[in-house]
């Protein structure tokens, strides 16, 4: 878009003075004639100079201005995008939460983040998975049950299944799940890791 309005100046530039010089002024022989001074008829005004505003001119200079303002602009823009994710991602950190060995498959441990906030850690046949303990629905607190084999929220009676999908209460009616929290194997040892938010420091 800024290229088009500044090819689009240039070319109203050139017409602008084109019309703005007139017509060739050469005689047949080649040698330039002299303009007339522009006045009244009885050259009453020959020694004035007149002043005329070109609006072709004029518009070809705004939309140039124009076009170089939309120009930097695009490229601040993208020094911005390339600059901000960076700073504004949230910091994270690796938090070590046990060994692979200590959990059987089916079984469900809490845990609780650096902000302490509980996490529930669950292996699974393929792997370990980690669920937010805050109920989508209005940030209750969910907790496993296991002799029901289910997450359950006593604010509402929101029930999860085993994936951390709701099948009872508010949160399935809406078609909620439990957030999942990133965890990670280290397969040489079997430690196990959540990536959690890093607290904020404080100023004293």
């Amino acid at each position: 878009m800024a290229c088009f309005l500044l090819c689009f100046a240039w070319s109203s530039t050139a017409a602008g003075d084109f019309m703005a010089d007139g017509p060739d002024t050469t005689d047949e022989a080649g040698s330039a004639r002299p303009k007339e001074p522009a006045g009244s008829a009885d050259g009453s005004d020959a020694q004035r100079p007149e002043i005329r505003v070109n609006r072709r001119t004029l518009f070809a200079s705004v939309a140039m201005a124009v076009g170089l303002v939309a120009s930097y602009g695009m490229l601040a823009v993208q020094g911005a995008l390339f600059i901000l994710p960076k700073n504004l991602a949230p910091k994270t950190r690796k938090l070590f939460i046990g060994h692979s060995k200590a959990f059987t498959e089916g079984m469900v441990r809490t845990v609780r983040d650096l902000e302490g906030t509980p996490v529930m850690i669950k292996r699974t046949a393929s792997g370990f998975r980690a669920f937010s303990s805050v109920c989508p629905h209005l940030g209750c607190r969910v907790h496993w049950q296991d002799d029901e084999s289910q997450f359950f929220c006593p604010c509402h009676n929101g029930v999860f299944d085993p994936e951390g999908r709701a099948v009872s209460g508010p949160p399935a009616d809406a078609g909620q799940s439990l957030g999942d929290v990133p965890i990670e194997v280290d397969t040489a040892s079997g430690a196990l890791f959540l990536r959690v938010k890093a607290p904020e420091r404080r100023n004293t």
